[in-house]
């Protein structure tokens, strides 16, 4: 069947899906139909950041190893995520684009905090809370499936921007009906994974398309505006066989001191790396708490509690 018949079906029937329920072997099913066609696919070189952002249980002891700031186990990988089934664990990161314009975000740790705490933007809400980080630079180029059809956020992120008019362009000797039927089914993908979730079944469209297209051995990952950054940002998940594409040079823990719409992130301990070392001890960091303090408007830290 052509794609310009069966791409507008795909959607169709992937819409009607009550994600409250699990429909894994259905969404398999429908995708098995579209994988090979055309798609857009970026190069991340070398030698760029990626952040990875993990929060800490209240006692949990500081992580000490490069495996503690990698992907999850795939034995502890239980539900879909945006971009990861319970078949396979990603290594999730947030990461910016180079030559920014005026106004985006330029760093990955505003980024990094928001999608793995989202309780720093609830503003009704205070305390504290603790969260280590690692940053990996790739040692190789990666090739990432980009995601960048959510047009409304174009205006905040113009890496999207540019790698969607890339594409539009790639697509001129197509007919037009070929044309809107592929735009229409990755203006559908690019929702699913800007959506706001209420539960881990609601992940299943972007889980299971992520992980079709990275069954393909040239694909390393996913590249996706941050949604919770409302499309600020870039997020990555990568596949564990392309890990050693990466290196760890720096691990760290930041405290989150927040009183409701106050809030502010120190550091509380850090290392330097070298890219090879997978097993180290943080140095602690200076604390500044009168500093802490005035800023987020509190006499006392336990006011937070």
């Amino acid at each position: 069947m052509k794609p310009e018949i069966y791409l507008p079906k795909a959607v169709k029937i992937l819409s009607r899906l009550d994600l409250t329920r699990n429909y894994e072997e259905v969404i398999r099913s429908v995708f098995d139909h579209v994988k090979n066609v055309g798609t857009m696919v970026v190069t991340y070189n070398a030698g760029k950041g990626i952040l990875r952002a993990r929060p800490m249980g209240d006692g949990e002891p500081r992580f000490t190893t490069v495996l503690d700031f990698s992907f999850k186990p795939q034995h502890l990988n239980r539900e879909f995520q945006r971009a990861s089934t319970p078949r396979r664990t990603m290594f999730y990161g947030s990461t910016v684009r180079e030559g920014l314009k005026t106004g985006e975000i330029d760093t990955p740790r505003v980024i990094a905090l928001a999608e793995s705490m989202p309780w720093i933007r609830d503003k009704t809400v205070s305390g504290i809370r603790k969260i280590a980080y690692g940053k990996w630079i790739t040692q190789e180029p990666l090739e990432l499936f980009a995601i960048v059809n959510n047009k409304g956020f174009h205006g905040v992120n113009s890496f999207s921007e540019e790698v969607y008019q890339a594409f539009l362009k790639s697509l001129n000797a197509h007919s037009p009906e070929y044309q809107n039927a592929i735009l229409g089914f990755f203006d559908y993908i690019a929702q699913e994974f800007s959506k706001e979730i209420r539960s881990p079944l609601d992940y299943q469209v972007s889980a299971i398309f992520s992980d079709m297209m990275c069954n393909h051995p040239n694909i390393d990952g996913i590249l996706y505006p941050s949604f919770r950054m409302e499309g600020q940002g870039l997020n990555i998940a990568i596949k564990p066989e392309s890990m050693d594409k990466l290196a760890l040079f720096a691990a760290g823990e930041f405290l989150i001191y927040k009183n409701k719409d106050q809030m502010m992130v120190g550091n509380s301990a850090s290392i330097v790396l070298d890219g090879n070392t997978l097993e180290f001890e943080m140095n602690e960091d200076e604390k500044h708490l009168d500093e802490v303090l005035k800023i987020i408007r509190v006499k006392s830290l336990d006011e937070l509690i």
